[in-house]
């Protein structure tokens, strides 16, 4: 062997592997960061400074490969006019953060609501099969003390 094993395995396995993610996988981690950055400031662990600090130096990676953006797309059979400006997009916390507020499980008040439901919706099932069963038999349930 005429290499060093740890240069032939930078060459040959991780110099790959990182051309391949700062390609295809650094604007999604920068996209994370943003979002933890965000996520902090609500938090208060840090300060809005701070978090603008963050964000500005994540808005300086700029490693996005423009061909690519036009390739992949195409390759699918679409045609993406600017592919840049809508992956930024898709990605601005500060845009979509606000269109990700939900109203479901998260949230106190919904989730204290449920059991108030789900009790109305298993009254009405139960009335319901019981009308059925009179219609279609003809013959009352006796009534029981454990019937509601």
């Amino acid at each position: 062997m005429s290499r060093d094993p740890s240069a032939l395995l930078r060459i040959e396995v991780l110099d790959p592997q990182f051309q391949h993610e700062s390609r295809h996988l650094l604007p999604h981690y920068v996209a994370i960061e943003k979002v933890l950055a965000a996520e902090h400031a609500r938090l208060g662990l840090i300060s809005a400074d701070q978090e603008r600090s963050i964000v500005g130096a994540l808005d300086s990676v700029d490693d996005v490969n423009e061909s690519l953006l036009h390739e992949v797309p195409r390759a699918h059979g679409h045609e993406l006019r600017e592919p840049q400006r809508a992956l930024t997009a898709a990605f601005d916390i500060r845009t979509t953060s606000s269109r990700l507020v939900s109203a479901g499980p998260a949230n106190p008040d919904a989730v204290r609501m449920v059991p108030a439901g789900q009790s109305g919706e298993c009254e009405r099932l139960r009335a319901k099969w019981y009308d059925r069963s009179v219609h279609s038999t003809g013959v009352q349930a006796p009534a029981t003390a454990g019937a509601r």
